[in-house]
């Protein structure tokens, strides 16, 4: 993966766990008004349906689980690039 993607996947991954995050603090402080999946056809049909709270926590968190791990496994590729790109670097200091 070069380093752009690597870069790109770590800001989405972030995204995706605020989600989380945010459904679960949500849920939590009892503040949802609706809770259902939605999803959007390529025909333009969008489909909602109404279900309990507890299904849709739960995938909730057990997303944020799997991107806190994804997000640890990013953040270390990341780590390890810029460690070896610092390491290909000439030092930067100059004798005088």
């Amino acid at each position: 993966m070069d380093i752009k993607t690597l870069l790109e996947e770590i800001r989405a991954t972030k995204e995706k766990l605020n989600s989380a995050n945010r459904i679960i603090e949500v849920f939590n402080a009892d503040k949802a008004r609706k809770i259902g999946i939605y999803t959007e056809t390529h025909s333009g049909n969008d489909l909602y349906l109404c279900v309990s709270k507890e299904p849709i926590y739960n995938l909730a968190v057990s997303q944020k689980e799997i991107l806190e791990t994804q997000l640890a496994v990013l953040e270390d590729a990341k780590n390890t690039a810029e460690r070896v790109i610092a390491g290909l670097l000439p030092d930067s200091k100059t004798s005088v």
